[in-house]
């Protein structure tokens, strides 16, 4: 098998068309090299659940390769929170912040998000193009982010979101001076402005996740400062930019399934299956980053020790020795759940749970709305230049009554 890299991942026609890409993968090179960086991928469904269990020899710190490059100022460093780590301190940092997305929790923000929900979407009037993400989605779930965090706005302060954007198309390789300086510029000013919530934070203690974080203890010691801003920024990136996507992914394979919205008005029990199906056909992340800790061999292929490994969760969704007819829409589908559109094991997202409730919500409010929408073709969306996030810049939509 060769060890030079078949496929870029970071181009315009994998970022609209992955899946036959990873299907050729999943069938014939399940074990391989592929660009950007020269990484290992795994993309069949027993091979990529075996790595997430086997986290003494796939470590998360292959994150560090994306987020904390050499060439970005480590004072611009992102991810420092749950993301890199592996046991033991991911365990305990993870028990931290547990309890503000228990079943519990998420249920006491249900009447903002309806609030919210049924505010923004007498923005959408029939047969009017919008902007789906600027006119309701980052609205929406901006608000919920900012009461679950205590950053104090209304909604996420625009440069707060501009570095989210940012971090989602860092390359793996050195990019040009211009991107770096850019980057680096608003990674910065976002470092200035969760330095100031924090601080305000500390004096003004409330019932939110970030009080929670401050109020913590580790061994009889607070988190240091400079964790409690990789965490806001983690939080930012996961809490508001992954909903976003979920949610335009959503909206569009309501576009590709014309009587989805009908069956989903009259069926709004079937909406969370809705969701696991859309997770599982157009997930919004490709996969997942991993470093080995040392040699392991997969179908007789050996991946060396300290090697970057991609796991593809996108294309581990859509394998047939999992999941029957992988194509096909299938709300039936009993082991539609088993998706690792929100990771697997240890690295579940913690906010599971409230991202599955602000869609829900989301969904019913529009499909009671509107019976139709209608959303461009792939190949006329404008997709976000990542490797790992599946999502676009801007979502073209119009519904319809």
């Amino acid at each position: 098998m060769t060890t030079e890299a078949l496929i870029d991942l970071n181009t315009p026609g994998v970022h609209a068309q992955p899946f036959p890409i990873y299907a050729n993968l999943r069938e014939n090179n399940p074990i391989c090299k592929v660009d950007p960086g020269g990484m290992w991928a795994i993309s069949r469904y027993a091979d990529v659940v075996q790595a997430f269990h086997r986290h003494d020899v796939f470590s998360s710190s292959g994150f560090e390769q994306w987020l904390q490059p050499a060439w970005l100022n480590p004072e611009c460093f992102r991810g420092g929170f749950l993301i890199l780590e592996d046991q033991p301190s991911h365990t305990r940092n993870r028990a931290i912040i547990k309890e503000a997305f228990t079943t519990k929790a998420v249920k006491a923000l249900v009447p903002l998000m309806r609030q919210s929900a049924e505010s923004l979407v007498l923005r959408l009037s029939s047969g009017h193009p919008v902007n789906f993400q600027a006119t309701f989605a980052y609205p929406y779930l901006g608000v919920v982010l900012s009461r679950l965090t205590g950053i104090g706005h209304d909604e996420i302060p625009e440069e707060l979101r501009y570095g989210a954007e940012l971090m989602e198309v860092m390359p793996l390789t050195t990019p040009s001076q211009a991107f770096i300086d850019t980057i680096e510029a608003a990674f910065l000013r976002q470092n200035q402005l969760f330095d100031e919530i924090v601080r305000y934070k500390r004096l003004n203690p409330g019932p939110d996740l970030l009080t929670t974080l401050i109020n913590a203890r580790i061994d009889g010691q607070p988190l240091p400062h400079s964790l409690l801003v990789h965490a806001m920024g983690a939080l930012i990136g996961a809490g508001y930019q992954t909903p976003v996507h979920l949610l335009s992914s959503l909206v569009v394979q309501l576009s590709r399934h014309p009587d989805m919205m009908g069956l989903l008005s009259a069926r709004p029990d079937l909406i969370p299956a809705f969701v696991d199906e859309v997770q599982r056909l157009a997930p919004i992340s490709h996969g997942q980053l991993r470093r080995t800790t040392r040699d392991v061999e997969l179908h007789g292929t050996t991946i060396p020790e300290n090697e970057l490994v991609y796991l593809l969760t996108a294309a581990a969704n859509r394998d047939p020795h999992q999941f029957e007819n992988p194509d096909v829409m299938d709300l039936s589908r009993a082991n539609a759940h088993t998706h690792l559109g929100f990771g697997y094991g240890i690295h579940l997202c913690i906010g599971k749970t409230l991202v599955r409730e602000q869609v829900r919500i989301a969904l019913e409010i529009l499909v009671n709305k509107f019976s139709a929408v209608h959303c461009p073709g792939d190949d006329e969306l404008d997709y976000i230049d990542s490797f790992i996030v599946f999502g676009f810049k801007e979502l073209p939509a119009t519904f319809y009554r």
